[in-house]
């Protein structure tokens, strides 16, 4: 994702969440995932909102 640009991380933070187990990772996005969804639908096949294409 980085290197597609869809996610922009200093490597310390990319070094932080690689060692972040998926199961935090799950409870830190927990509040995103109850916030309402924008109208916009994403793109196929990337489901990105901003797709590069």
């Amino acid at each position: 994702m980085r290197h597609d640009q869809e996610l922009v991380l200093t490597d310390a933070e990319a070094t932080l969440l690689v060692r972040m187990s998926a199961a935090t990772i799950d409870r830190r996005l927990t509040p995103e995932r109850v916030k309402p969804m924008s109208r916009a639908a994403p793109c196929m096949p990337c489901r990105a909102l901003t797709c590069k294409r």
